[in-house]
């Protein structure tokens, strides 16, 4: 069980409208009528604005890029996920 509100940070390439990017969207909207914090990481979408009217906060960087210059991310997703004292981290 958990003690208090808790973070939650979902990461998926874009928010476009498939089934993933639907579930990451209830996931969302379920945890923020819990209490807790839910924030999504992507290259944005169609959906971003859905997610937000719902309560979730979104950060746009391109994280589904299959490139090297990719890698500069996993330090700012690090820093993030320090600062926003982030509890889970789903990819």
């Amino acid at each position: 069980m958990v003690a208090g509100p808790i973070a939650i940070v979902q990461m998926l390439p874009e928010l476009h409208s498939g089934g993933v990017e639907r579930g990451t969207l209830e996931l969302g909207k379920y945890l923020v009528e819990q209490g807790h914090r839910s924030m999504v990481i992507s290259g944005g979408g169609q959906m971003v604005e859905q997610l937000e009217a719902e309560g979730s906060q979104h950060v746009q960087w391109p994280v589904g890029k299959k490139s090297l210059s990719s890698l500069k991310y996993i330090a700012r997703v690090r820093k993030l996920l320090i600062r926003e004292k982030v509890d889970i981290l789903h990819l």
